[in-house]
């Protein structure tokens, strides 16, 4: 939390400590977050709403899409944390990651192991768009921000510390390219259930 964001009284003691990503681990294997549904950013432990059955439903839609094309070369995690920095360690609603998950049983995944990276916005959407930057000055190489109440998918590519370079926008019936793959995917179907 910025120092200017504190109220008055307490922004008078300095600025609050941030959190290290191995600290959170830690934190984790000490069962002190045990029922609490968080993700590190930039050093800040943020609290993550519940899923609504849309934001759900279009998660589970969407990694079973993922998984048929990607394959088994590759695995499509749902809500798992990666190591994105030494400061901030989230948990994007899908990953398609090169390698099978019995790769990462000693270590999380990182950006360098990441093909896509999804967050799907139903209520999110400030977060997600802030997020985007935190993904791109980590070398995320690629991010879709899908969002549920306008039917459009965000395509973020090239990363770098500032951003990503390249911002596309996809509607409804616009299939949206899957990097690596050299394919499309349409969601119209999913965007239709809505």
């Amino acid at each position: 939390m910025p120092e200017s964001a504190l109220p008055p009284s307490l922004a008078e003691l300095g600025p609050p400590r941030l959190l290290s990503a191995d600290e959170v681990l830690r934190m984790v294997a000490a069962g002190l977050l045990v029922d609490e549904r968080v993700e590190l950013l930039d050093g800040v432990l943020y609290a993550m709403s519940p899923q609504g059955p849309a934001h759900s439903a279009s998660s589970v839609w969407l990694h079973q899409r993922l998984a048929a094309r990607y394959g088994e070369s590759f695995s499509v995690y749902d809500h798992s944390t990666f190591r994105l920095s030494d400061v901030s360690l989230p948990e994007p609603d899908l990953a398609v990651v090169r390698g099978r998950p019995l790769d990462f049983y000693a270590r999380h995944v990182r950006p360098a192991d990441i093909v896509l990276l999804v967050e799907i916005s139903m209520t999110s959407q400030r977060r997600d768009r802030a997020k985007a930057a935190l993904y791109a000055a980590g070398g995320v190489p690629v991010y879709w921000r899908v969002d549920l109440p306008t039917r459009r998918v965000e395509l973020h590519t090239q990363p770098a510390p500032g951003g990503y370079a390249q911002l596309a926008s996809y509607g409804a019936d616009e299939p949206v390219p899957l990097p690596e793959l050299g394919t499309e995917l349409a969601f119209a179907e999913l965007f239709r259930a809505g």
